[in-house]
């Protein structure tokens, strides 16, 4: 609910990153939502008298005008479609340990202890989970980041750095989960199951990839220090862009805390702080 309240206000990256990423299917229904809602916008010509970037409701006051009631339409349109392919289509949500090894190993005394063993949800065991300096830089609260999402650790917690080369490694030993097009952000999960966000300045989806050199594509295994990325920090910053990078814990909710290196900066796989479960 809340990932849907934020997307509609028009901060996308909670319930990208978050939900759709990992259910796929419901990621879909929306990409086929907001081509339909797109096609009704072109039907009937529907104008934006403001240039901007903004979307969900905050978009609002861009298409104020003649056209306004067809714009609000396409939204109902939009969401409408993607609620109704995402019904027809279905979804599975994570799937969690599978608890038929351990009926296989359980003794086989009684049918009542097999059919109990094989409903109980089994959730997986967390350990600590160190977490290494992707990038050399200054080490920032997630506080100071101009992104609700972050600032407010909608999207997880950890530490943002204010990068002072433009490289990005592996903070982890685990797999490259997603790269996104524009390459200004990747997630990982470690080995031992902690999901990660590195989340390359703020707005730059925006420039569409100009300025990254991805070095890895998804189901790439990493292991510390790999690099992972190249970008240029100095021209994305000239192009308008904060390049403070958010460095995330996107599954907080399955450890306790985290506990800080205290370092204010960092090298490159220096400890960045440590996720405690």
């Amino acid at each position: 609910m809340s990932t849907s309240i934020t997307a509609f206000m028009g901060i996308r990256e909670p319930a990208m990153y978050g939900v759709n990423r990992r259910l796929k299917k419901p990621f879909i229904s929306a990409l086929i939502g907001g081509a339909v809602g797109g096609a009704f916008l072109s039907l009937f010509k529907v104008k934006a008298y403001v240039i901007g970037g903004l979307a969900g409701l905050s978009r609002i006051p861009m298409v104020i005008g003649a056209t306004f009631v067809y714009s609000v339409i396409s939204f109902a349109i939009g969401a409408a479609v993607a609620a109704v392919v995402t019904y027809i289509l279905g979804f599975e949500d994570e799937p969690e340990a599978a608890a038929a090894p351990v009926v296989e190993a359980a003794p086989r005394a009684t049918a009542s202890v097999t059919a109990t063993s094989a409903v109980t949800r089994v959730e997986p065991t967390m350990v600590n989970e160190e977490v290494f300096s992707p990038i050399a830089g200054e080490v920032k609260p997630l506080s100071e980041v101009n992104d609700p999402a972050f600032s407010e650790e909608i999207m997880g917690q950890g530490f943002a750095i204010q990068p002072s080369e433009g490289r990005v490694v592996s903070p982890v030993n685990g797999t490259v989960f997603s790269l996104s097009k524009s390459g200004h952000a990747i997630g990982l999960v470690s080995d031992s199951g902690a999901e990660m966000l590195t989340h390359i300045g703020i707005d730059t989806v925006k420039l569409k990839g100009l300025h990254f050199s991805p070095k890895v594509t998804a189901g790439t295994k990493v292991s510390v220090g790999d690099l992972l990325m190249e970008f240029d920090h100095v021209e994305i910053e000239k192009a308008g862009y904060s390049t403070i990078t958010p460095v995330i814990i996107t599954n907080i909710q399955q450890y306790n805390s985290i506990l800080p290196s205290g370092r204010s900066s960092v090298k490159e796989k220096e400890l960045l702080y440590t996720v405690l479960a």
